[in-house]
C-alpha cells in the first residue's frame, strides 16, 4: 500500500470437518509448514468432539492454535483450544536447517558439542507442504571425542646393567573416549629419528594412585574420605 505497510498471512489448515477423524485432523494440521508432525487422538465430548494434539517435531513451547468457527454450522456452534501441557525444550537440544543440495548425499558438522557427552541425532526433510518423518541416525548415538592428552608423570631409572625402568601414571585425559593402551617408545636419538623401538601396554588398573588437595592446607583435623570400586558413593 501507499503507507508502506507489509501484510503477513499466517498459515491456515485445510477445512476440518466437524467430526474429523484422527487421521483427517492430522493431515489438515501437517499441511501447514509451521506445524511439523503431530499425534492426534479423538474422544466424544458432550454434543461434540475433542481432539488432543501432541506436537512431535516442533520441540519446545509452541504458539497456541487459533480456531476459526466461521464455517461451523449449527445451533450456537463453538470451537475452542486449550493448552494442556506447555512444551519444554530438552536440555542441550539443538536443531539446524541445511539447504538441500543436488548431491544424493549431504553432510553437516554438528558444532560446539561437549566432549564425552552422548548425542542422539535424527533428520527430516522439509518442503513447502510441511515436515516429513524423522529418520534416526545409524548408529543412533555417538560421543564426540579427541585424541588423549599426554600422561602427567613419566619417570626413568636404571633397573639392571642392561635395562631401564619406565614408570608412568595412567592419568591421560581421555577426551571423550576411554584410553585403552599406552605406547612406550625408546631410541638412542633424542629426536626419535633413527630406529625407535616401542611396546604397547594395555591399560592396567591394578595399580591406582589416590590424590588429595585443599585450597589452603593443612586439612581440617579428623577430616576423612572414603573410596569404593565402581560408581558407588557410600558412607
Amino acid at each position: 500500500s501507499n503507507l508502506g505497510l507489509e501484510v503477513y498471512k499466517a498459515d491456515t489448515s485445510l477445512h476440518v470437518p466437524y467430526d474429523a477423524s484422527e487421521d483427517e485432523l492430522t493431515e489438515a494440521l501437517e499441511t501447514m509448514p509451521t506445524i511439523g508432525q503431530v499425534h492426534v487422538t479423538r474422544t466424544i465430548e458432550n454434543s461434540g468432539y475433542s481432539w488432543t494434539v501432541t506436537f512431535l517435531t516442533n520441540v519446545g513451547d509452541v504458539p497456541e492454535l487459533v480456531p476459526n468457527n466461521a464455517g461451523l454450522l449449527g445451533p450456537y456452534p463453538a470451537v475452542d483450544v486449550r493448552t494442556l501441557f506447555q512444551g519444554e525444550e530438552p536440555d542441550n537440544y539443538m536443531a539446524y536447517t541445511v539447504e538441500a543440495s543436488t548431491e544424493n548425499t549431504n553432510s553437516f558438522v554438528l558444532p560446539q558439542l561437549t566432549t564425552g557427552t552422548e548425542y542422539f541425532v535424527r533428520v527430516l526433510a522439509t518442503s513447502d507442504v510441511g515436515d516429513g518423518e524423522y529418520s534416526a541416525s545409524d548408529p543412533v548415538s555417538l560421543t564426540p571425542a579427541g585424541e588423549p592428552d599426554a600422561p602427567s608423570v613419566v619417570t626413568l631409572e636404571t633397573y639392571t646393567r642392561d635395562s631401564l625402568l619406565v614408570t608412568y601414571d595412567e592419568d591421560a585425559d581421555a577426551n571423550g573416549e576411554a584410553v585403552t593402551d599406552y605406547t612406550i617408545t625408546w631410541d638412542r636419538d633424542p629426536e626419535f629419528g633413527t630406529s625407535p623401538a616401542s611396546v604397547t601396554v594395555p591399560v592396567d588398573y591394578r595399580i591406582q594412585k589416590i590424590y588429595t588437595s585443599a585450597h589452603t592446607p593443612p586439612f581440617t583435623e579428623d577430616s576423612t574420605f572414603t573410596v569404593s570400586l565402581g560408581d558407588y558413593h557410600g558412607d
